[in-house]
């Protein structure tokens, strides 16, 4: 996993990562990927690959049973003392070598979720956590739910812009998410948003099933 230096190693830590959030309306994002895409049902046992600072936690209806696994400790440490009464979030990212370690203890889930995650795996890391995706859902049947930022083609000169200026190395153009989506997963339905936050950010969202 690779991030871009200099400023935007200041996103690094929980609390500022969540004004930025906050600042450029990623709440409205989260609601609709929850409310259009994930789609949760009450009791459905959920699996965030990627949560972040875990404010998604916010949109789930109150009996979900949300899991959150993220390599960033203090983005962990927020989750834990904001949503830890309600969820559980354990420390681990992708590795090239060992793949996406999880606990052994962790149950079969209905719905694995990862948001604004591949844009910051180089090509073998994306693959390792799409494999990982792809046996949580053949263990529960369950489903595989993705958004992430991206290059398209015409894309607004901003839109770029941002895009070429986000910390995550690997940003690429959405036909590429398609592609290696469905090299894992039969079915494939894919959007391209641009009305997601207050800024022209490009989003790439499906849901996936085998």
């Amino acid at each position: 996993m690779a991030e871009k230096g200099g400023i935007h190693k200041i996103l690094t830590f929980a609390p500022v990562y969540s004004f930025y959030q906050w600042m450029v309306g990623a709440e409205k994002m989260r609601r609709i990927f929850v409310n259009e895409y994930i789609k949760p049902a009450q009791n459905e046992k959920i699996l965030d690959l990627g949560c972040g600072t875990a404010d998604i936690c916010n949109h789930f209806p109150k009996h979900a049973e949300y899991h959150g696994v993220d390599p960033n400790q203090s983005y962990i440490a927020h989750a834990k003392a904001r949503y830890g009464s309600n969820a559980k979030f354990w420390i681990a990212g992708v590795n090239e070598n060992e793949g996406l370690t999880l606990p052994s203890e962790m149950p079969v889930y209905n719905c694995i979720i990862n948001g604004g995650v591949l844009h910051h795996l180089n090509d073998k890391e994306a693959d390792l956590l799409l494999k990982t995706a792809r046996k949580l859902c053949e263990a529960g049947n369950g489903r595989f739910v993705v958004i992430d930022n991206c290059y398209t083609e015409n894309q607004g000169r901003i839109a770029k812009w941002l895009a070429d200026k986000d910390r995550g190395a690997y940003m690429r153009f959405s036909t590429w998410h398609e592609t290696k989506l469905r090299e894992y997963f039969s079915h494939v339905q894919s959007d391209i948003r641009t009305d997601l936050y207050r800024i022209p950010v490009t989003m790439f969202a499906a849901v996936c099933t085998l």
